[in-house]
């Protein structure tokens, strides 16, 4: 039992000190810059930063090319409310710094909870770790956009597991409300092709551990989610366009 308490302890350790490694340019004053982050990510965000603070339309760069539509390409997630507060609230290098990280704690915190459904926590929080620092995700610190809509992957299946499990129409009513605001917030973040792996995802779960009376009992919670989730994404972004044009 001690030993099993220290192992726990070790990992929240380890996670806590990796996290803090990944933070450490936001204490140091510098910028986490490399390979796409340099060529795109940044300068878009520069852009887009001082566009909030300077109360200035954002959706079209004019001194690239001879104007270009940064938000139809995709790559900062413009609409997405943490993009948004990030930027505006912080100062650009710590911002990009925040918005770059933040996924690697919410990927650990989901993976925890959905493995701890299934196995003791001191084994889901080293299932947590190790997925969260493999090369996979590790790689992906260049692809900002593409790591954050991929954060989302663990808790839309703990959305799944509740909208299968329960028997209470008001809990899965509130897990398909759940299950939208994941799918909106991927929609937002601008990265459509990793949206379509996160539901390829959910389809081969659910053959896995779904019988098809379950499957039928829940479909109408599903198609509830995806309607909500593509309308709050769809809305944001034509009430923006609407208001600037």
């Amino acid at each position: 039992m001690t030993s099993n308490r220290h192992l726990k302890w070790g990992l929240w350790g380890a996670f806590g000190v990796w996290f803090l490694a990944l933070l450490s340019p936001v204490f140091l004053g510098r910028v986490l810059i490399n390979d796409d982050l340099i060529c795109s990510s940044y300068p878009w965000r520069i852009f887009y930063s001082q566009c909030l603070k300077g109360h200035h339309e954002f959706l079209w760069m004019p001194s690239l090319w001879n104007g270009y539509f940064v938000h139809g390409e995709g790559q900062v997630g413009m609409l997405h409310p943490w993009h948004l507060f990030l930027y505006k609230v912080f100062p650009l290098e710590i911002a990009f710094q925040l918005e770059i990280v933040s996924p690697y704690l919410f990927i650990f915190w989901g993976v925890k909870l959905w493995l701890q459904k299934r196995i003791d926590e001191t084994s889901a929080l080293f299932g947590a770790f190790v997925l969260v620092t493999s090369g996979f995700f590790a790689l992906r610190i260049v692809h900002t956009n593409a790591l954050q809509v991929t954060a989302h992957y663990p808790w839309l299946l703990l959305m799944v597991d509740s909208l299968v499990s329960e028997r209470d129409p008001i809990q899965k009513t509130k897990a398909s409300l759940l299950a939208a605001l994941l799918l909106g917030s991927m929609l937002l973040l601008g990265y459509p092709q990793y949206v379509f792996i996160s539901l390829f995802l959910v389809a081969l779960y659910l053959m896995v551990t779904a019988s098809w009376r379950e499957l039928l009992s829940s479909l109408k919670y599903w198609v509830l989610a995806g309607l909500l989730g593509d309308r709050k994404s769809t809305r944001l972004n034509s009430s923006h366009i609407t208001i600037s044009y």
